[in-house]
């Protein structure tokens, strides 16, 4: 297999009317086929209605194979634990997230990704009449794509994600405009050849290999202490990301005795390349509310001279107190506002008239090569 499997796959993505969003594409690509190792990588796509979330995902569907994955408008609560379709190693992809949000389908769901498995009893009623206990269960692993137009959902879900989101500024939207003009005017002439694709599915199957990452514990140590906690929670999708490229690329890798492919720098250089490119456009959109939460912080600096709390924000948007929660903590993470609070006090927050843009939360390849070599650069 080629060792330019994302070059080429970005090279047959310029035939199709997709604007701006390659690494996102390329990310969407690369975890379809965790659903078949042992730490599946799910992801998130956030933007605006009309934005191009499902037309993002759907265009990177048609490079698999159609029998490795499923596409669900909406799922009831209980109708993913009792239907009978076989999920295993497959990527479900669900339109939006709001069809399958609710306490009881939300559990199911981050059991099942975390677990591969979820279980429950229920009272069914016999044909004499009588109830008895009947367990209702999925084993089961597999990995999700899926839509929204919210900025941030709950916490328990969101930590099983990687997630990016759909950039809304001028410069994208008019990007677009002009690629679907382009498109619309039969400008886009070239075919991708899916069937060639479906093959590349095929071939991975065949000969995946186990894969050994002998720098990840130098990503650990090199990974800034502010960042550690996110690596935490993500490190194990960062594995999984960096087996599948290994493997796509496995001719021109060495094995060890045991068999296993031994990645490279080269492959972190990919999969930092596409979560740090991901990471940028993100901070590139913004939601409406959070929008309107940063003007409102904005207005009560400058018209009342006071900085609001939680209960101010609370009061004036009619939120829950974990919407609040949440969505002040999404503004504060993307720079918006900050807070000023002492620990054990209400919030303060405070506009920020220049937002600064955060970088990954992963080390570069430079700062691992010189925690790899550190004798090389002494």
């Amino acid at each position: 297999m080629s060792n330019n499997i994302i070059e080429e796959f970005s090279r047959e993505l310029k035939k199709l009317p997709i604007y701006g969003l390659e690494e996102q594409a390329q990310l969407l690509y690369l975890s379809h086929f965790t659903s078949l190792l042992r730490k599946p990588v799910s992801v998130l796509i956030k933007g605006q209605s009309s934005s191009g979330k499902s037309h993002t995902m759907r265009t990177v569907s048609r490079f698999f194979n159609p029998n490795d994955f499923i596409f669900f408008s909406g799922m009831s609560e209980k109708a993913f634990i009792n239907s009978d379709i076989d999920y295993h190693n497959k990527t479900l992809m669900f339109g939006e997230y709001s069809g399958v949000k609710s306490s009881e389908g939300d559990t199911f769901l981050r059991q099942a990704m975390s677990d591969h498995s979820v279980s429950r009893l229920v009272s069914s009623k016999t044909s004499d009449g009588n109830y008895k206990a009947v367990k209702q269960e999925i084993n089961a692993k597999f990995n999700i794509f899926m839509t929204t137009t919210e900025q941030s959902i709950h916490p328990e879900d969101e930590n099983r994600f990687l997630s990016f989101a759909i950039p809304n500024d001028p410069e994208y939207i008019q990007g677009v405009n002009k690629m679907q003009a382009d498109y619309l005017n039969g400008e886009l002439t070239e075919e991708v050849d899916f069937g060639y694709w479906h093959k590349k599915s095929e071939w991975f199957k065949n000969n995946i290999k186990p894969v050994k990452i002998n720098y990840m514990k130098d990503i650990i140590t090199t990974c800034s202490n502010q960042n550690q906690s996110r690596l935490t929670r993500d490190i194990q999708k960062i594995f999984s990301l960096i087996e599948v490229y290994a493997i796509f690329t496995q001719e021109d890798k060495e094995t060890d005795q045991q068999g296993y492919i031994i990645s490279d720098i080269g492959d972190y250089r990919v999969i930092y390349n596409i979560i740090n490119k991901c990471n940028e456009s993100s901070h590139r959109y913004t939601s409406p509310l959070i929008k309107e939460l940063t003007e409102f912080v904005r207005c009560m600096n400058v018209d009342q001279e006071r900085m609001p709390c939680n209960f101010d924000v609370q009061a004036y948007f009619n939120w829950s107190k974990s919407r609040t929660s949440r969505n002040c903590m999404k503004a504060i993470e993307l720079g918006y506002i900050t807070n000023h609070s002492i620990p054990g006090q209400e919030n303060q927050f405070e506009y920020v008239e220049e937002r600064e843009v955060k970088n990954s939360f992963l080390p570069t390849p430079t700062e691992v090569i010189k925690q790899m070599q550190p004798q090389r650069f002494a």
